[in-house]
């Protein structure tokens, strides 16, 4: 129990600083570059974050576990992930760009160095996962400030020295390189570069991940599906008073990220070890557990917002603070909702959860298409509240039914042992 603590201390404070140093360095942007750039800018991460996605198969999370419980073969695992993941990486950034210089070349600049930072960055957490598998939780936290440190140092130089929006990304670029490439050299010295060991097939690795990999790319995007849709449906300038609110949003689950990261191993091993009796129970609590963070969350920031978002960003961003409340309103159901997506990864349910969480970026589609050529960047938001608690509710009733299903069949095993030692 100590050891859960540390750990998620570690994790905790780490994701804080990392998140908080961003919503710094967007603060800083916002008041140094216009709203139609910084829209333009926001979108084109987005983009590129759905296409990151892409390239990454589920990796991650597979990595986590297979490290977890084959940490002596945790070289030849993070190989054989890399080995599918580079070649992919290349080619969306060959295509992203070729695709943007094509369709909207006046955009071609800043897609260029957002593609090269989201997808070097991406890389990074094949890095990080091999780390969590090792319960090397500290070096995680380390390795994943490195990027958000240096632009702490660049970017109020650049506002100050008046850099233009083209200019900052490539900063952005160099310190995703660089947080990736000292990542990939501390991760190899720490599992040691001889690879031995039977490992899983590619054909066996993909069955593995690729259930992980489609549940990821549907809850990104289901989270992406506003920005893009505000972006065609309406204008650059509303995407990035929405996306300011959704920055504020993504720092209040510092709170709950740490938990899902330190306990997807943890909850994996209870599985296996003490049966789904006391698995029902771990999860009851930690999910219930969320959901009082979350509306204490809720009850904290949706008062305080009339404050919180002109104080950040600014005069000219003052129709975030509507967009911000309303966004903090689903705080409960959104950690529900992650913490039921690492208790459903754990029970190997990721087929149920697909299904819920499809429902749900369905429904986000079709309501913004309705609400958002009206309603804009607000009616976003309020699509953002309802779906995300349809997935919520989804995803409890999946982890309920599959843990009756699995006690019931325990029980049965039980039984059958005992009939035959009688017998």
């Amino acid at each position: 129990m100590k050891r859960i603590g540390i750990d998620l201390s570690l994790a905790a404070l780490g994701h804080f600083l990392e998140k908080s140093i961003g919503l710094v360095v967007i603060t800083i942007l916002v008041r140094h570059i216009d709203k139609v750039s910084m829209g333009q800018f926001f979108y084109a991460i987005s983009v590129c974050s759905i296409v990151a996605m892409l390239t990454e198969l589920g990796t991650s999370r597979h990595l986590v576990r297979a490290v977890a419980g084959d940490t002596g073969h945790a070289a030849a695992h993070l190989q054989q992930v890399l080995r599918l993941r580079l070649p992919l990486l290349l080619i969306a950034l060959v295509l992203v760009n070729l695709s943007v210089s094509l369709v909207a070349p006046s955009l071609s600049t800043i897609f260029l160095f957002c593609s090269i930072y989201v997808l070097a960055g991406d890389l990074y957490y094949t890095f990080s996962a091999t780390l969590l598998g090792m319960r090397a939780v500290a070096a995680r936290a380390l390795t994943g400030l490195i990027g958000p440190c240096v632009l702490l140092l660049i970017v109020p130089f650049a506002a100050y020295r008046q850099w233009s929006l083209e200019q900052i990304v490539i900063a952005y670029a160099l310190s995703s390189l660089l947080m990736t490439g000292i990542s990939w050299r501390f991760t190899l010295r720490r599992v040691g570069r001889k690879v031995g060991g039977a490992v899983t097939s590619l054909r066996e690795l993909l069955g593995s991940s690729l259930p992980l990999f489609i549940l990821g790319l549907l809850m990104l995007a289901h989270a992406r599906a506003d920005e893009i849709m505000l972006a065609n449906l309406r204008n650059f300038s509303e995407v990035a008073a929405y996306v300011a609110a959704y920055k504020l949003a993504e720092v209040s689950r510092t709170l709950i990220r740490p938990i899902t990261m330190v306990f997807f191993p943890i909850m994996s091993a209870t599985l296996v070890e003490h049966g789904p009796g006391r698995y029902r129970r771990d999860a009851r609590r930690l999910i219930g557990g969320s959901a009082a963070i979350g509306l204490l969350v809720a009850f904290v920031v949706i008062p305080l917002a009339p404050f919180i978002v002109p104080w950040i960003f600014g005069a000219a961003y003052s129709e975030a603070t509507v967009i911000t409340q309303i966004l903090f309103l689903v705080t409960p159901a959104l950690f529900i909702g992650q913490m039921a997506v690492t208790v459903a990864n754990a029970l190997r349910l990721d087929r149920p959860a697909i299904g819920i969480v499809t429902m749900g970026l369905i429904a986000n589609i079709l309501l913004n298409a309705m609400i958002i050529p009206q309603w804009g960047a607000i009616g976003a938001a309020y699509t953002t509240v309802a779906t995300e608690s349809l997935i919520a509710v989804g995803l409890l009733f999946v982890i309920e039914r599959g843990l009756r299903e699995r006690i019931s069949a325990h029980a049965d095993a039980d039984e059958t042992r005992l009939s035959e030692r009688w017998s």
